[in-house]
């Protein structure tokens, strides 16, 4: 009898968050697919947050390659925070989008901490392409990190 009851207990905690589709419309703006793209990875949608990327970024890092890239690698300047750290912060500090034809880009200086508790602002610019033949905002990777200048530590 006790078996069940932990059965339940355990059954009930175990929420699967709602599919990212459901709220974020990459079609509606670049605003929506960085947002999407965050909460995809944030609640485990690994497929989600890759359709959220352009052609050439998939091409370029496969599936695996991605998910290895979100999880482990780091900044380009300090090397000790975790690119997807500075992304999930750019949700915060943003820009309107700019948006020019078919390209985009978000303006960003995200404020994350490094392993050593230096704060570190990350100044960048996001970059977004529209995909005519999905006719959705799409998240330009690969163009972000390499446009990102560099990180700066803030004053004490």
């Amino acid at each position: 009898m006790v078996a069940v009851g932990g059965a339940v207990m355990l059954g009930s905690c175990c929420v699967i968050p709602p599919h990212p589709g459901r709220y974020f419309d990459r079609w509606q703006s670049p605003e929506q697919t960085l947002k999407g793209f965050v909460y995809a990875i944030e609640t485990g949608y690994w497929d989600y947050a890759y359709e959220c990327l352009t052609a050439e970024t998939r091409n370029e890092i496969g599936r695996f390659k991605f998910e290895a890239v979100i999880r482990w690698a780091s900044d380009p300047a300090f090397h000790e925070v975790p690119i997807y750290e500075v992304i999930k912060a750019s949700i915060l500090v943003r820009s309107r989008p700019v948006i020019e034809g078919r390209q985009a880009w978000i303006k960003v200086a995200p404020t994350v901490t490094s392993s050593d508790g230096v704060r570190i602002v990350f100044p960048a610019k996001l970059y977004f392409s529209f995909d005519a033949g999905s006719e959705e905002w799409l998240f330009d990777f690969l163009g972000t990190l390499q446009g990102v200048p560099g990180a700066k530590p803030l004053p004490e």
